[in-house]
């Protein structure tokens, strides 16, 4: 049985995070890089080379390259994996949907004629 809420899209968008925790920005600008691997109006499984706790608060900045929108979000980590090769993280990410309008960009984005990209489940 699929626990999932949506439907997931492959996809790879670029992503920049601020993970919320006090002091724990890493990175010199307080930002770390990372990629969806898939999203959803729900969320996303994002690529990073930094691990993260389950359960961390993110602030987001995902760059939506087939729409070339800008989706700024908050997000709770819900699970974390080592790749195979140990270099990077699959980081599972419940997306808050706090501020205006992200629902919509994703309906957007996920939902809309044109280039459409691959449905996962």
């Amino acid at each position: 049985m699929d626990r999932r809420k949506e439907k997931r899209f492959i996809e790879q968008d670029d992503v920049l995070i601020k993970d919320e925790r006090p002091g724990q920005n890493s990175a010199a600008d307080g930002m770390i890089y990372g990629l969806t691997r898939d999203i959803s109006i729900s969320g996303a499984r994002i690529v990073s080379d930094h691990v993260f706790p389950v359960g961390c608060l993110w602030r987001m900045l995902i760059s939506l390259r087939r729409t070339s929108e800008l989706l700024r979000l908050d997000g709770r980590v819900v699970w974390i994996k080592k790749s195979k090769n140990a270099q990077c993280y699959h980081i599972g990410v419940e997306f808050l949907h706090n501020y205006p309008d992200t629902i919509r960009l994703l309906i957007k984005h996920l939902y809309t004629q044109g280039e459409v990209p691959v449905q996962v489940s």
